[in-house]
């Protein structure tokens, strides 16, 4: 059976198992680029609500916090940690769920966007360590 062709491999891919050490660190670094732009776009918006320009309705100082939260967890998935990408995920769709429930918005395909990427990132760590585990030694990672 010919081996599949990792060179086609995309972020956007969402189904299927990940068979190389290559496809599992590409989809583990899609969910930290997504929980990353997260935590800037949030940390940009309360800095503006702290001074006045709100940029998206709820958004105070506080939402600093979020994007600490968000920051820390990319910087976990990026480590390639299994619970961070769930969490991730996690704080991403309780996020959704509140900002959602306070305003309709038009951003669903964005969202549905972000949701493929945080899953890939869980799918990218969950193979990560499948793929180390199976070859019995450590996968490097060109970072």
């Amino acid at each position: 059976m010919a081996q599949a062709d990792s060179s086609n491999t995309n972020i956007f891919k969402f189904w299927g198992k990940v068979n190389t050490p290559d496809e599992a660190i590409e989809l583990a670094k899609s969910g930290a680029a997504a929980a990353f732009i997260c935590a800037a776009v949030t940390a940009v918006a309360a800095f503006a609500a702290m001074f006045g320009y709100a940029l998206m309705p709820g958004f105070n100082g506080w939402a600093l916090l979020d994007a600490a939260l968000f920051a820390g967890l990319g910087w976990g998935v990026w480590r390639f940690s299994r619970i961070a990408a769930i969490l991730a995920l996690g704080l991403y769709l309780a996020e959704r769920a509140m900002m959602f429930s306070q305003t309709p918005s038009h951003l669903a395909v964005i969202t549905v966007m972000f949701i493929i990427f945080f899953v890939n990132g869980i799918r990218g760590t969950v193979a990560y360590h499948r793929l180390r585990r199976e070859s019995g030694a450590e996968v490097t990672t060109d970072v």
